[in-house]
C-alpha cells in the first residue's frame, strides 16, 4: 500500500480545476483522492470501499473486533473516533457523504487534507489502534 501521506497534487491544479473541475488519484489504493470545484469552493476528498478493498482484510478485521461495523459508516465513525481522540478540535473541519458501500471524508483546505491523510495513514500502520477507539 503507497504512502499515503506522501500525496503529492499537481502544481497545476488550479488550471485543472478550472477546466475540468475535478483532479483524481487512485494510486493511493484502497484510499482514492479526488479534488473537487464545487461552486467556486474546492473539497479535497479522501474515499474508500471497505468491502471491495484486499488490502483492508486486517484493518475490517481489526474493525469488526473492536465492534464497528465493516463498511462506509462503520470506517467513518472509527475515524471520528480516532479525530475524536487524536485532534478533538479538527473533526468538525471533516466532513462527510458516506454511506454504507463507501466511506467518504473531505475538507474544504488542503492544511486540514494533509491532516486527514496523516491520521489516516496512522491507522493504517497501526491497525491495533482500532482497538482503542470503541
Amino acid at each position: 500500500m503507497k504512502n499515503l501521506n506522501k500525496l503529492r497534487l499537481p502544481k497545476s491544479l488550479p488550471r485543472i480545476l478550472a477546466e475540468e473541475s475535478m483532479w483524481e488519484e487512485d494510486t493511493y489504493a484502497p484510499f482514492h483522492v479526488s479534488i473537487h470545484d464545487h461552486t467556486g469552493e474546492v473539497l479535497y476528498e479522501v474515499y474508500l470501499a471497505p468491502t471491495n478493498e484486499p488490502e483492508l482484510l486486517e484493518l475490517n478485521a481489526e474493525l469488526a473486533q473492536a465492534g464497528f461495523e465493516v463498511n462506509g459508516y462503520g470506517w467513518e465513525k472509527a475515524i471520528r473516533a480516532l479525530l475524536a481522540k487524536k485532534a478533538p478540535h479538527f473533526n468538525e473541519q471533516v466532513q462527510s457523504d458516506s454511506d454504507t458501500e463507501a466511506c467518504v471524508l473531505y475538507t474544504t483546505t488542503e492544511a486540514d487534507f494533509r491532516q486527514l491523510l496523516d491520521l489516516l495513514w496512522e491507522l493504517v500502520e497501526n491497525p491495533q489502534e482500532i482497538k482503542t477507539l470503541s
